[in-house]
């Protein structure tokens, strides 16, 4: 059997045909390489928080302490988050740097709290001095400081803190980051506690576990460090007992009041609850009055 193939003279192409057809060839790969991308390159580091959820973060979060509003400067930390360390091309926006901006300390609010345990920065010169804080508005504890002495790499940093609020703020002028990442899980703050382990929470819905519930008893802040101050009113405050557990149903720690002149009760659970996390308090005393609060601690 015969086959026929047309065969098409390229001699009787037009010309214009032909070149059009050549620059076509020409113009596709460069398509590829427009001005969005940077040529491909191991970035030498594997992310070592692969296995680790990112809290993807926009402009929207980050605030000037100064002013108090949204900082429009911090778009080039947050404009490329997909690209992580593990991903072969390198972020090539604008860097945040003091120089170029009058914020040299800006916090990010993650709108709820988060378990946070990993950073990632991408810096486009040697970043010195770079800290990291957490806690709130006018009350922040230095959690790390970060450096690099290399430039346009990744620096990857473990961390085990709960927040809802992270302050960059910039020591040394040449810090120069154009890309910020964190990594973490938001904080479940629904209590499901191993049934009978802990006196009192027998048939308890999460809604009887407010922080500061209606209960006449609260706990006077958001996020617990070293000591915990609770509220107690006057006819409450005598003879009575302070238990604190984790939610397995493992007493850390317990202690009585004979007498406490004082609304404000501080308990020191520093040593006792030592891991950051959600712990049940049971208020109990002569008169068979008991009452169930949570907290979260914080590193």
């Amino acid at each position: 059997m015969k086959t026929r193939v047309k065969v098409t003279n390229l001699k009787s192409t037009k010309p214009g045909v032909g070149i059009a057809f050549f620059l076509l060839l020409i113009w596709l790969p460069a398509v590829q390489l427009s001005a969005n991308y940077t040529k491909p390159q191991s970035t030498g580091l594997n992310n070592m928080f692969a296995n680790h959820h990112q809290i993807v973060l926009q402009t929207s979060m980050f605030v000037d302490e100064i002013s108090a509003e949204i900082c429009d400067a911090a778009d080039v930390l947050v404009d490329e988050q997909s690209y992580t360390p593990d991903f072969v091309w390198h972020p090539i926006s604008d860097a945040w740097n003091p120089k170029n901006h009058d914020q040299g300390s800006i916090y990010i609010d993650l709108g709820q709290i988060y378990s946070l345990t990993g950073i990632a920065l991408h810096n486009l010169g040697v970043t010195n001095g770079l800290e990291v804080s957490v806690g709130g508005p006018g009350n922040w504890d230095k959690l790390i400081t970060l450096e690099s002495e290399r430039s346009n790499e990744w620096e990857q940093t473990e961390i085990s803190t709960v927040t809802r609020y992270v302050k960059l703020t910039a020591n040394n002028i040449d810090v120069s980051v154009n890309e910020f990442v964190l990594y973490g899980n938001l904080v479940d703050e629904t209590v499901t506690v191993k049934s009978g382990l802990i006196p009192g929470l027998e048939n308890k819905t999460p809604e009887d576990f407010g922080r500061n519930s209606n209960n006449n008893i609260s706990i006077n802040q958001d996020l617990v460090t070293n000591q915990l101050c609770l509220s107690v009113p006057k006819d409450l405050s005598h003879n009575f007992t302070i238990e604190v557990y984790n939610l397995n149903g493992v007493k850390m720690m317990q202690k009585e009041f004979v007498y406490n002149i004082s609304t404000k009760v501080l308990l020191d659970i520093t040593n006792s609850c030592d891991r950051c996390g959600i712990y049940i308090l049971r208020y109990y005393n002569d008169s068979g009055i008991q009452r169930t609060l949570k907290f979260l601690k914080k590193n």
